[in-house]
C-alpha cells in the first residue's frame, strides 16, 4: 500500500467526492473507497491533511485522478 497526503486547507475529499462530478465511490468508516476504472483507493480527512490510500502501483493514477500538483493557493 502506498500513501498520498495533501493539505486539507484545499482538498475536502467528502465535498470533493460530493460535489457531483464522482459517481463511483463508497462511504465506510470515517472515510471513502473511491473507484475509478479497475483502481480503487481510499481517502479520508484526517484533520491536518488529506490522505489516500492507493495498492500497489495505483499512486501515480491517484495522484492525477484527485489533481494533487494543482496550487489551488493561487487560484
Amino acid at each position: 500500500m502506498e500513501k498520498i497526503t495533501s493539505s486539507a486547507c484545499f482538498f475536502d475529499v467528502e465535498a470533493t467526492l460530493e460535489c457531483g462530478q464522482i459517481f463511483r465511490y463508497e462511504r465506510a468508516d470515517n472515510g471513502f473507497y473511491v473507484h475509478s476504472g479497475d483502481k480503487t483507493c481510499f481517502a479520508y480527512n484526517d484533520g491536518e491533511n488529506a490522505v489516500i490510500i492507493t495498492e500497489d502501483g495505483d499512486k501515480d493514477y491517484f495522484y492525477r485522478f484527485f489533481d494533487i500538483d494543482a496550487d489551488y493557493g493561487a487560484y
